[in-house]
């Protein structure tokens, strides 16, 4: 089960492949968040830049149909992946929502 869980980390966690490998940045997440990665959804636009990599750190995924990315992605094997495929960040209200 998904729950929604507010925090106040004191810290912003950017996502800058200059800096992060990504398996370090979403562990810093799931720390900061105190939740589990399997209880945790990260949203996307990019397969490869943000789906992909929230995947194999083991987060559910949903793919963000909005944008220029959203759309070039949105009908390819790589955006299938996702748990989810939405349209809008109302949608994952729904998700996280229950």
């Amino acid at each position: 089960m998904i729950r929604t869980v507010a925090f106040d980390i004191g810290e912003t966690l950017v996502r800058d492949d200059r800096y992060w490998a990504a398996t370090e940045f979403f562990a810093r997440v799931l720390e900061a968040a105190g939740t589990g990665p399997d209880e945790t959804l990260y949203v996307g636009d990019h397969p490869a830049n943000d789906l992909a990599p929230a995947h194999t750190a083991g987060l559910l995924t949903a793919h963000l149909r909005r944008g220029p990315w959203g759309y070039l992605w949105a009908d390819t094997p790589e955006a299938a992946t996702a748990d989810w495929r939405v349209d809008s960040l109302h949608d994952v209200v729904r998700i996280v929502g229950g």
